[in-house]
């Protein structure tokens, strides 16, 4: 006889206060809305009869579901299967993209201390020799790689402060898009800025060269970003400059701010989005103005003192609910004034997670101002992590190390985890190879905490949550609205 399981991925979460369970499954992403006779009896499932099920219409449509699983099946050794056997296509593609990650220096006009700025390292992109060889390497590629059909090229101009040298931005997007031209691929280009040249004229270069989306750090108010990204000469203005800059940008340009949050930005978030009100920067271009909050996480060269200011990766999880919660009540204030439709807060739930294709893709690299690859940003300024100079051409073989990354391979801890599909530390190959074990992903302890209030929170006040796409209330297979 056939017997079957509740499936490992599987998230079980009493909702006491509605006498209802939810259902998550971290590998497939099923979330549905059970009652409590439904959800006491999944949570005591050790195994159950095909004839049960077949006579159940909660157990069969768990079963279509994938939410129970024959009981000798091994979810996670075929979860590791299928994540190894992806890897086996790296290389040979019917279609492929291509991404390169460009250091146009390394030079910065800031000095914050989170960033290898501390190394202080001096070099620019500036010879032809250097540029001509890039487009040579991706001519190199094309010629050797297996694969049928090209279809992007994307840049992301980096440094240091990349601005510093807008030049190399001048002359070598020309270059990329008529390798575009000739080979059929659509151009994107990116650049990751602190913002303090973004001139009118710049704002021109950049939109000239197709580079129409950007990354720009505010670390809160002006009191903290002045503290925490301060000017390497201390002359001039800091924060006040970075926001009129953002407030001229042409409508074209996308923009996301990141924010690298830590105790005390965290307690200061009116303050900020105040002064985005004042300088016409958000709500008013909601459609071109994005939020990143990120955990800024402890760096080895922190003082004891500094690390206080730290927030735990489970800290930082309650502190972005937070953001977005105010976000969205900042919007619908201003919404409200301009005759608009409110906003809704949307479901945070965790997804699937693939390698980091900087260090996996052969057809990813990082290219620092000197013209070597590498395979990380993080390493961008450190030599002793060079591979080979573009110069050399496309030499695939120097990257099976790169492509060889296991993320199930490096403990037994998480390669058991239930949150492993879902795991956002993991991906990141080389933090995760120099520690043997990443900090955990927040998901890890707070998934089921964080379905719950979501979950509340529209049953409570469905006008400021809305419902995700896919949750389902299985007894009456209705969606919820």
């Amino acid at each position: 006889m056939q017997y079957l399981k509740s499936n490992f991925y599987n998230v079980l979460v009493p909702i006491e206060e509605e006498q209802q369970w939810l259902l998550y499954n971290t590998l497939n992403g099923g979330l549905e809305v059970l009652n409590d006779e439904e959800g006491k009896l999944l949570s005591s499932i050790q195994q159950v009869s095909i004839e049960e099920i077949n006579a159940s219409p909660f157990l069969s449509y768990l079963k279509g579901h994938d939410y129970l699983t024959d009981i000798s099946e091994p979810e996670r050794e075929n979860f590791i299967n299928n994540y190894r056997n992806g890897k086996k296509h790296l290389h040979v593609k019917e279609t492929s993209s291509i991404s390169l990650t460009i250091g146009t220096t390394i030079t910065c006009n800031m000095g914050c201390p989170y960033c290898f700025e501390f190394e202080k390292p001096n070099k620019s992109l500036r010879g032809e020799e250097n540029m001509d060889a890039i487009v040579n390497y991706l001519e190199d590629m094309v010629a050797k790689a297996p694969v049928d059909k090209w279809t992007t090229l994307g840049v992301v101009w980096y440094g240091g402060e990349p601005l510093v040298n807008a030049g190399a931005i001048e002359k070598l997007s020309p270059r990329f898009k008529a390798f575009c031209e000739k080979y059929g691929m659509t151009y994107e280009a990116n650049i990751i800025t602190n913002g303090l040249l973004l001139t009118e004229k710049v704002w021109k270069l950049l939109e000239e060269n197709d580079v129409h989306h950007l990354q720009i750090t505010i670390d809160g108010p002006e009191e903290t970003h002045n503290k925490k990204r301060p000017l390497k000469n201390m002359k001039g203005e800091n924060y006040k400059k970075i926001l009129s800059n953002i407030a001229m940008a042409p409508d074209c340009m996308d923009i996301t701010i990141r924010i690298n949050v830590d105790k005390e930005i965290a307690r200061r978030w009116d303050e900020f989005f105040t002064d985005l009100y004042n300088y016409g920067i958000w709500p008013h271009h909601f459609k071109n103005v994005h939020f990143a909050p990120s955990w800024l996480r402890p760096y080895a060269e922190i003082t004891e003192n500094a690390a206080n200011d730290y927030l735990t990766n489970e800290e930082f999880f309650d502190d972005l609910q937070a953001f977005r919660l105010k976000q969205v009540q900042l919007y619908n204030k201003w919404a409200v004034t301009q005759g608009m439709k409110p906003a809704k807060l949307q479901w945070k739930l965790p997804a699937l997670q693939n390698d980091c294709g900087t260090w996996v893709s052969p057809y990813n690299v990082v290219i620092d101002p000197q013209g070597y690859i590498q395979k990380c940003w993080e390493t961008i300024h450190d030599a002793s992590n060079h591979i080979h100079h573009v110069s050399e051409g496309f030499k695939p073989e120097l990257f099976s190390k790169y492509e060889a990354y296991d993320k199930v391979s490096l403990n037994d801890i998480c390669k058991n985890c239930q949150i492993l599909p879902v795991c956002d530390k993991l991906p990141c190959a080389f933090e995760a190879i120099k520690e043997g074990k990443p900090v955990c992903s927040y998901w890890k302890e707070k998934l089921p905490g964080s379905l719950k209030d979501q979950y509340l929170m529209l049953k409570r006040h469905p006008e400021t949550m809305a419902a995700p796409f896919n949750i389902k209330v299985i007894n009456d297979g209705h969606t919820n609205k």
